[in-house]
């Protein structure tokens, strides 16, 4: 796990962690919410200022390997993110996990430490993702491929949608979501980390959860 940045910052490893921003990481102000297993996070180079992460404090590939009490408290956070950026802000949240696999990572992510990107609804977006992901509504019979990978979304209606094995390039749905709203183009997070946008981000949130 030494080269997995979220594992870095949950551990308050500070290798993997930009200068400027370990005291931000040191002073645990990087934690936006949190519950048993699970913690909300600003994302390395946030596409807006709504742009967190769910991420479980232990290093798995993706959520639905995660126990049920763990989905549990995804469902809790999920639902307490979307109503506090609401209220707020009058802005719905909609979420997505590029889900890497135990055998392949080509879920369109570009870490393997499971992480459920939370960011403002963007009607282009979805459309966009709807066009380049053959996306299907999950229902009761729908399995998530664990090996391959996935593709998860959830939308602003609640309804939620899966792509198995999908095949996409390194952070291909943060390009996506960069093309089809206001988004700086600079959205590649391994190139651009911003730690003044994730400071923006922190102090978004901090108004919303005081």
């Amino acid at each position: 796990m030494n080269k997995c940045n979220i594992c870095s910052e949950l551990n308050d490893d500070m290798v993997n962690i930009p200068s400027d921003y370990a005291n931000i990481v040191k002073s645990k102000r990087n934690i936006i919410l949190s519950s048993k297993d699970l913690v909300v996070l600003p994302s390395f180079g946030p596409l807006n200022n709504s742009h967190v992460m769910i991420v479980p404090r232990d290093h798995f590939f993706n959520f639905y390997s995660l126990s049920r009490d763990c989905s549990k408290q995804v469902e809790f956070l999920l639902d307490k993110l979307k109503e506090g950026f609401f209220n707020s802000f009058e802005e719905d949240l909609v979420f997505f996990e590029s889900g890497a696999g135990a055998n392949s990572n080509h879920s369109g992510g570009c870490i393997v430490h499971a992480h459920i990107h939370c960011v403002v609804q963007s009607k282009e977006f979805e459309r966009s993702l709807f066009k380049e992901v053959e996306l299907e509504e999950i229902n009761d019979k729908t399995t998530f491929d664990v090996q391959k990978g996935y593709i998860w979304y959830k939308a602003a209606d609640g309804k939620e949608y899966l792509k198995n094995n999908p095949l996409l390039p390194s952070q291909f749905l943060r390009y996506l979501y960069m093309q089809s709203s206001s988004t700086p183009a600079s959205w590649n997070w391994r190139r651009n980390i911003d730690v003044g946008g994730m400071q923006s981000v922190i102090d978004t949130y901090r108004k919303i959860f005081i």
